[in-house]
């Protein structure tokens, strides 16, 4: 009986060894084909059943085609069509359906089988698909952005960084819940350039997604013309890292105005030269901005003599004479006295000069 019982164990410890090695060679071999392309990883996958294992796993860390845009138009709920741009300006399209992902994708290196990818469903088809490509941007036209294409969404800028737009006849149609998912995607692509011109009755941003998005990219630019009823109010702390922006056009955004004028000193020290279109809850004037500036050690400034009052407000410009002690890029400041205020900010010809 002992006997028995110790061959039952050193069953189960070989049983358990092999597993082990199994698993050990997996983690092998998928370390080896993350260095590969995905059309090595197609002619591999056709070797043995053995092998489609790990190169689907290896496909999300194998080498990608650099370099491309692409546009994604939504035909019908379940057919989307895509158009990649390469480096030379080669435009290829791709007309694939949910239920059958066109088989054979031309693109710069040969053709793509999807036929010889291991997938359970169609999406991760269509995911495996843009896994191939390393974006630099995304552009979505009609499409309906509902509970369906964030599936596809997430699998195609999972670990990439790219610039996402979304066109204005794109539908809307997400819960609360959704919504939420939505943006943590959209904070997660690690993108730098998030532009969405859809109408949305309840919006897109929110005040904390404003916030985290400020801090998630150097130089990021945030347009959401979704333009929702309520407005989008931001606490000290967010309207703070609102001066990180390059360029910010959020229409509903409210920001109080007594936190303006050092959002706006901060902006001038980093130079940057993009636009800023936002409310704020009151009208500053060109005296308020001349003595916060006058009150900062590290800016000099002039103002020029010419302040004119046009529909959109006040127009501020500074400059100063130009040397190469000088910076260009100061801002034109435009308040607008209707309702809510708005403030937008945009590069010029004006220069600032950093004492030394």
């Amino acid at each position: 009986m002992p006997t028995q019982r110790k061959k039952m164990k050193m069953e189960r410890s070989d049983h358990h060894t092999q597993d082990y090695i199994s698993s050990l060679s997996d983690d092998c071999l998928i370390d080896i084909f993350s260095r590969l392309d995905h059309d090595d990883l197609d002619e591999l996958c056709e070797v043995s059943k053995m092998m489609r294992g790990p190169t689907i796993n290896s496909r999300k860390s194998a080498l990608k085609v650099n370099g491309s845009n692409v546009k994604v138009q939504q035909i019908n709920s379940s057919k989307f069509a895509f158009k990649f741009f390469h480096k030379k300006e080669v435009e290829l399209i791709i007309d694939s359906s949910m239920k059958k992902i066109a088989e054979r994708i031309p693109y710069l290196k040969g053709k793509v089988n999807l036929s010889k990818v291991n997938a359970k469903s169609d999406v991760n088809k269509l995911i495996i698909l843009f896994n191939r490509f390393a974006y630099n941007w995304f552009s979505f036209e009609n499409v309906n952005i509902s509970r369906t294409f964030l599936d596809v969404f997430e699998g195609i800028v999972d670990n990439q960084t790219v610039e996402l737009s979304f066109d204005e006849d794109c539908s809307v149609n997400l819960t609360q819940e959704s919504r939420n998912r939505f943006l943590a995607l959209i904070l997660r692509a690690n993108t730098r350039n998030f532009e969405f011109n859809a109408p949305c009755r309840s919006g897109i941003s929110d005040a904390r997604f404003v916030h985290n998005f400020a801090l998630s990219f150097e130089d990021p630019v945030l347009i959401d013309k979704s333009n929702p009823k309520a407005l989008v109010e931001l606490s000290k702390d967010q309207a703070e890292s609102v001066s990180k922006y390059i360029e910010i056009n959020v229409p509903r955004l409210i920001i109080n105005a007594d936190w303006i004028l050092p959002i706006i000193i901060t902006r001038l020290l980093l130079e940057n030269d993009g636009e800023w279109s936002f409310l704020i809850t009151r009208k500053i004037t060109s005296d308020e901005i001349d003595e916060a500036i006058e009150e900062h050690d590290n800016l000099e400034y002039d103002f020029n003599d010419e302040i004119k009052v046009t529909r959109s407000g006040y127009i501020v410009s500074l400059e100063m004479e130009e040397t190469e002690e000088t910076y260009h890029g100061s801002p034109i400041i435009h308040l607008n006295a209707s309702f809510g205020h708005r403030f937008d900010c945009r590069a010029t010809l004006g220069v600032i000069r950093r004492n030394p």
